[in-house]
């Protein structure tokens, strides 16, 4: 779908949403994938897939780092 009808979709769902592949495929710098996410559309739960050790810690300490300024 088109952005614009992806993202009403987002915000008008009823039932928790789960962002799948964020980074689209590490086209999306991490920190811009995540705080657009968390922060905008306020999205509780996303999956990642990663290539590397050292990718997921990356990911994941930028994921954990955002989500802990949210609480």
């Amino acid at each position: 779908p088109a952005q614009d009808l992806a993202l009403k979709a987002v915000e008008n769902a009823k039932k928790p949403v789960v962002a799948v592949k964020p980074l689209a495929a590490g086209r999306i710098p991490p920190k811009e994938a995540f705080d657009y996410l968390y922060k905008k559309l306020n999205i509780k739960t996303c999956m990642v897939g990663v290539g590397s050790e050292r990718e997921l810690e990356e990911d994941a300490s930028i994921a954990l780092k955002i989500l802990s300024t949210l609480t």
